[in-house]
């Protein structure tokens, strides 16, 4: 029989609007105190006594080594005629990220996350080479954390230049389309616990190349909705600049756009949170959007922006019977894939 780690309760009470709510247990988000500290090794001790004296683990994991130990390529970026791509040769913990100058040149390594730390805790987050191709902006993570540190890479050199940013989470780089920087969501440096502390006061920043992190721009935030959460985006004809507001987990957002070649300021143009705007691409003033308003299976509509921030609409994919998950622009065509619906018989 196993015997479980003795896990202590106190008497912890609040009481929220007269409410009184028990809640015993308190100590444990403590997560780098003693007492949790102890208690996880102990949980530990005892999972592992289980199953490591189970007779066929070995004969699982062989097996699924097998299975597993195939050559695996990501699908090439190109940006400023170089190709990147991730390769794995089988069973490597993270996969390796590749450069290739040109189509006819050889692929070299850029970035091998495996080198990161010996014991696999600090793994490549996320990467995003400049539209010129000469640089390269990745993250990395440590202990499985959702805090990125973002850092940049000289392509040619395959060296890090100075750069350097922390305290961002839940953000890509969206590059400037001079290739001059990049835009990132970053918070506040946490005050007590940094994986514990509420994720508030989101900010989008502008990173330049070469300053420090402290002269980054602040471009946009909503010092009264500290919940809300940001997110940037650039079409790809570099004329738009996006930004994306969430709140908690709804599949519902906000959408401000800036003229990126004209200047201004940012325009609401879909501010209810009552539906998804996804921008898919855009010709001038013209946005080509995925959305689920009125229509909870998707459909696309063009939105046209004029100065002001007025807007007017057209639908040019109606909803179907089937959902859309996924729309994108290709050439004058929209190239969509869905989600079959099934009828129940009977």
């Amino acid at each position: 029989d196993l015997t479980y780690p003795l896990t202590s309760s106190t008497d912890q009470v609040d009481v929220f609007h007269g409410t009184e709510v028990s809640d015993p247990y308190r100590w444990l988000e403590d997560l780098d105190g003693p007492a949790t500290r102890e208690w996880i090794d102990a949980q530990n001790k005892l999972t592992y006594s289980y199953l490591n004296e189970i007779p066929f683990r070995g004969k699982v994991r062989d097996r699924l080594e097998q299975l597993w130990n195939y050559e695996k390529f990501g699908v090439p970026r190109e940006e400023g005629g170089r190709y990147f791509f991730s390769h794995n040769d089988g069973l490597q913990n993270q996969s390796v990220l590749f450069v290739q100058d040109g189509l006819d040149a050889r692929e070299r390594v850029l970035i091998d996350p495996n080198t990161f730390s010996k014991d696999g805790t600090v793994s490549l987050a996320g990467t995003s080479p400049s539209p010129d191709g000469r640089f390269l902006a990745y993250a990395i993570s440590e202990g499985g954390s959702d805090w990125r540190e973002w850092k940049v890479r000289d392509v040619e050199t395959g060296m890090d230049l100075d750069d350097h940013l922390e305290w961002t989470k839940f953000t890509g780089a969206t590059w400037h389309p001079d290739s001059s920087g990049f835009w990132y969501t970053g918070y506040p440096i946490p005050e007590d616990d940094a994986l514990g502390d509420l994720n508030e006061n989101a900010t989008i920043y502008f990173h330049k190349l070469g300053n420090d992190q402290s002269q980054d721009e602040v471009v946009f935030k909503r010092a009264d909705q500290p919940r809300w959460g940001f997110g940037a985006g650039v079409t790809e004809d570099g004329r738009w600049l996006l930004i994306s507001g969430s709140e908690g987990t709804a599949r519902k957002n906000r959408l401000w756009v800036k003229n990126l070649e004209e200047g201004g300021d940012f325009l609401p143009i879909y501010t209810d949170f009552d539906a998804q705007y996804s921008v898919i691409g855009s010709e001038e003033d013209t946005l080509f959007i995925r959305t689920t308003r009125d229509a909870p299976r998707a459909m696309v509509i063009a939105t046209e922006v004029d100065p002001d921030g007025d807007i007017s609409e057209k639908v040019i994919l109606p909803q179907a019977a089937d959902v859309l998950q996924g729309v994108s622009v290709l050439g004058e065509r929209l190239v969509g894939h869905g989600l079959l619906r099934v009828e129940a018989l009977g």
